[in-house]
């Protein structure tokens, strides 16, 4: 995962800043973040003299009365790290988060239930399997 791809953020905050009506002047003048990082930010542009970082996402996030997590999600860089992350993992069952969720939203409210119970079961089997390897490793 060296190569992140964060043009799914660049185009979201680019849509953001359209739909309220926004120059890109506007929103320097709101966040503080340069008219032209706002252009690379929006554009993916990569290279040696740019390179998108944390704060300035969190001060357009806080320009457009969102959050940095907001940013992140609502834009589906989130989601595309989870695929990602799925896939350099060789999981056996590989599937994108839009298509678990369509899955889950097809059962029944009783069966949702059961199924969100099993994977909490599950993660707390794993964490505690987690947990003894690293406690091995620390002896």
């Amino acid at each position: 995962m060296n190569n992140i791809d964060t043009t799914l953020i660049g185009k979201y905050i680019k849509s953001i800043r359209l739909s309220k009506g926004w120059s890109q002047a506007k929103l320097e003048n709101l966040s503080g973040i340069s008219a032209s990082s706002i252009s690379n930010i929006e554009h993916g542009n990569k290279g040696i003299s740019y390179n998108m970082s944390i704060p300035a996402i969190v001060k357009i996030a806080h320009a457009f009365q969102m959050s940095f997590y907001d940013i992140l999600n609502n834009s589906g860089f989130l989601s595309y790290i989870g695929d990602q992350q799925f896939s350099q993992n060789k999981s056996q069952i590989y599937i994108t988060n839009y298509e678990l969720i369509n899955l889950f939203n097809r059962l029944s409210p009783s069966d949702q239930q059961t199924f969100v119970k099993e994977i909490h079961h599950r993660i707390e089997i794993s964490d505690k399997q987690k947990q003894q390897h690293m406690y091995k490793k620390l002896r």
